[in-house]
């Protein structure tokens, strides 16, 4: 665990500084949450500990300014650092509390990180249609793959405050403009030209919807389409309104999902097409059948075979629960958030025990969580991104195993200041990135 060699001195503090912080976070929950739900949630963060962000440190390359998905992908050839696991590791700095002090990892890296990663991100940028793509992968990859990229890459961006070479499909633009592809096209009058082929027309996008498989694959289904909302909403509010009146119409009204069976690949569904809905600003439809749906799943003793056992089961359901009680409130008022919350506090002792049951499963003995429950998942939206069957952490499910599920907790328990590491674990991490190379 500890390959970097730091003292056991240091350590012990760190561990003090952390145990404090958190303690007096759980000490003002009792009376909202009961002392047994506080209990649970206090054995919960004890799954976190210094070995998660040493492992999480051991996966920044300095020389090429990004983060590897795991150690297998540092570890062998064929491998280079990618986008997302370099902007999940970014985030978590900060809701985990690492860099919760600075406001944003932005301001805790040196400068000299801050240009590697610029670097890194901006020699990915294609001429041709602005999208952001892989040496190690090419072009030819997924949409939902393409769109999280373009996604993730513009948020890093937007951070550092720097503006991506040329415009991009979600509407950022770029020093140099326009792509060579809108270029060129724009000489003939052709209009949308950086959009992908099916957000070019009213019409063509509602093929596309029409083509998806939303009642036997709403999980897959609302991955693509949520990978691509921030392009959906560069379209247009005609392409907005399109999709909302589409998803509105095809929900079961019993389940609130958009499949006929509650499962968690049901839900896992539900929460990806609610985000789009709820980022496009509309309500979502449905609410009190979804959220029975949601409960019924989190209460559920053990991870079902058809859920696929991966981390994001247990993840969605505390999404949907936080952004349920957000969109009642928002919507109908904080009487209505009210009545959620209360179903959720009356429920938080045994909503926390089995969460933390089933996250045993993914706990990896290098520090972190892997996505599946004897390995990581070897592919990242079809994009190979570790060595296949590896038992061992990544970025992605370790952030969603910690600070997602913790998180969104203490979003719903009203607990915000509540994180898993201290300052002195902040300052340890921040000196192990400026100081590191390529192990």
């Amino acid at each position: 665990m500890n390959s970097f060699n730091i003292s056991d001195e240091r350590l012990a503090l760190c561990r003090k500084d952390r145990a404090e912080s958190r303690e007096c976070s759980f000490s003002k929950l009792e009376n909202r949450i009961g002392n047994g739900a506080v209990n649970e949630l206090r054995r919960l963060y004890n799954m976190y500990d210094e070995s998660m962000y040493l492992w999480l440190a051991g996966l920044w390359d300095r020389e090429c300014g990004g983060f590897y998905y795991s150690n297998s992908a540092r570890d062998n050839d064929g491998f280079l650092p990618d986008l997302e696991s370099t902007a999940q590791a970014l985030r978590h700095t900060v809701s985990s509390g690492l860099f919760a002090e600075q406001g944003c990892w932005s301001t805790a890296l040196c400068i000299d990180t801050k240009r590697k990663l610029i670097s890194f991100i901006k020699s990915m940028q294609s001429s041709e249609d602005g999208f952001f793509y892989h040496p190690q992968w090419g072009k030819e990859i997924t949409i939902s793959r393409r769109g999280r990229d373009l996604s993730w890459a513009t948020y890093i961006l937007q951070r550092l405050g720097v503006t991506p070479l040329y415009d991009t499909p979600n509407g950022i633009k770029g020093e140099l403009g326009s792509p060579l592809s809108a270029k060129n096209a724009a000489l003939e009058n052709i209009e949308n030209v950086v959009s992908p082929e099916h957000l070019q027309t009213l019409d063509a996008f509602k093929e596309y919807l029409d083509s998806l498989e939303l009642e036997s694959k709403s999980y897959f289904v609302g991955n693509q389409l949520n990978a691509q909302r921030a392009q959906i909403q560069a379209a247009g509010t005609d392409f907005c309104r399109i999709f909302y009146n589409y998803m509105k119409e095809k929900q079961n009204r019993e389940n609130g999902l958009f499949e006929d069976e509650v499962t968690y690949s049901s839900v896992n569904g539900f929460f990806k097409i609610g985000s789009v809905i709820s980022g496009m600003g509309y309500q979502i439809p449905n609410a009190e059948a979804a959220l029975k749906s949601v409960m019924q799943m989190s209460l559920t003793p053990t991870l079902t075979p058809e859920s696929s056992n991966h981390v994001c089961s247990l993840y969605n359901c505390w999404v949907i629960l936080d952004f349920l009680i957000s969109d009642a409130e928002k919507y109908s008022g904080a009487q209505a958030a009210d009545q959620i919350r209360k179903k959720v506090y009356d429920n938080a002792e045994e909503l926390i025990r089995l969460s933390y049951i089933k996250m045993q499963s993914f706990k990896k003995a290098d520090g972190g969580f892997s996505y599946k429950p004897n390995n990581s998942a070897s592919k990242s939206q079809s994009a190979p991104v570790a060595i296949p069957g590896t038992a061992e952490s990544d970025v992605n499910a370790t952030c969603i195993m910690s600070t997602g599920m913790s998180g969104r907790m203490a979003q719903i328990f009203g607990a915000t200041d509540l994180k898993i590491f201290g300052k002195k674990d902040g300052c340890l991490f921040a000196e192990l990135i400026a100081n590191s190379s390529k192990m």
